[in-house]
């Protein structure tokens, strides 16, 4: 089993060094595996190189994108990547806006997919399933069908957020939920609402004072591009949200700070 990331730009973060070297630090899996539209340049790209392996994917046909924004294009390129990558060889698949605690690779048993809830549904809402981090066995009926919701969304007029993602994902997830494990709210990117406390955490889940769940695989910060600049070694120093909490609960000082 294999884990990935998609990178769809240049710019690779202090946060995406970090989801990387977490996941080398605790995923059981064979290879960790970067796949790239765009090789990453800048320092944290340049000290990867050489612990995961990096592989160049090139989307012929971008038609698909022509009433999509630059960022639109890279969510649904990422999105495509993965669903692509997931049915042709099963494994798990995450956001670069990750931190991984435990080993996933345990989970899947002889389920088709893992799936877990974006959100607590209240009265007034569906379940929609998470796919910012998926596992998979090769060939599956869920990423089968996942892959052919975001082709039709792409197909659409108007390509939108989440509809080549967790859309997609749910859709399959709920023509198949004979073959689907779930285990639980908090396994895979653990959802507590935030209260947003300024602007320095505003893309951040905030959480102050609240423990990692001693359940937690895999935590997902949902970090915009614009905010990714913001956070650095000396805010994870000195924060005590959740997701800094986790970085320094998987990784020694010297492997987070640097």
């Amino acid at each position: 089993m294999n884990f990935y990331f998609a990178s769809t730009h240049a710019d690779f973060f202090y946060l995406h060094y970090l989801g990387v070297i977490s996941a080398i630090k605790t995923q059981q899996v064979d290879k960790i595996i970067l796949i790239c539209t765009v090789p990453p340049e800048g320092y944290y790209a340049d000290k990867l190189k050489g612990l995961v392996e990096f592989q160049k994917f090139t989307i012929d046909d971008f038609s698909q994108f022509r009433h999509a924004t630059s960022q639109l294009k890279a969510a649904h390129s990422k999105d495509y990547i993965q669903w692509l990558t997931l049915l042709a060889n099963g494994g798990i698949f995450a956001d670069l806006d990750t931190i991984s605690i435990n080993s996933l690779s345990g989970l899947l048993g002889s389920f088709d997919v893992i799936a877990t809830p974006r959100y607590l549904p209240t009265f007034f809402s569906q379940v929609s399933y998470e796919s910012a981090v998926v596992v998979a066995k090769k060939n599956s009926v869920v990423v089968n069908d996942t892959l052919r919701f975001a082709l039709q969304a792409l197909n659409g007029n108007e390509p939108k957020y989440q509809t080549t993602g967790p859309i997609a994902y749910t859709k399959a997830i709920n023509l198949h939920k004979n073959v689907v494990g779930f285990p639980g709210l908090d396994v895979l990117s653990p959802r507590i609402k935030p209260l947003l406390k300024g602007l320095q955490n505003r893309y951040v889940p905030v959480w102050d004072n609240i423990p990692v769940p001693s359940n937690c695989y895999i935590l997902h910060i949902f970090a915009s591009t614009a905010d990714l600049t913001k956070i650095d070694k000396d805010w994870v120093a000195v924060s005590n949200t959740m997701y800094a909490k986790a970085i320094k609960q998987v990784l020694t000082r010297d492997e987070w700070y640097v």
